[in-house]
């Protein structure tokens, strides 16, 4: 708590305002949401279903999730790295800035799929379905 008051002076010093610093530390209380939904990421990671899931930043290295519908989730900037997603259904889903490094993606369906920007080093694509996709 005396860490907290300390912090509080300090803010309130350096922004100039009580409502600033008292905003702040609010911040710093909750926490920023800097990844995705917690319950959602939860499923994704215990291998099940979970479309239009916000799983943006998670770490989900080296995950196994087999016949999977992730339709419509917001993976952004995701490390999907060594994963294994065989015939997973990712079809509009955002994987924009993802690490999908050596990841196995066959026999998956990204059709309308964002990759802009992601990593698709050593990634496994055999027998996928890629239309109309963003890259």
């Amino acid at each position: 708590m005396d860490h907290t008051c300390n912090l509080r002076k300090r803010l309130r010093a350096a922004l100039g305002s009580t409502l600033g610093a008292a905003l702040c530390c609010a911040a710093l209380h909750l926490g920023a949401a800097w990844g995705g939904e917690p319950l959602e990421t939860q499923r994704l990671l215990s291998g099940k279903s979970c479309q239009r899931c916000d799983l943006r930043y998670e770490n989900a290295t080296r995950l196994v999730a087999l016949d999977v519908d992730l339709r419509g989730a917001y993976m952004f900037n995701i490390n999907l790295s060594e994963a294994r997603l065989n015939r997973a259904d990712l079809e509009s889903v955002n994987l924009q800035t993802a690490n999908l490094e050596r990841a196995d993606l066959s026999k998956s369906n990204l059709n309308r799929a964002n990759l802009s920007l992601a990593s698709l080093i050593g990634a496994t694509l055999i027998g996928s379905s890629m239309q109309q996709l963003a890259a």
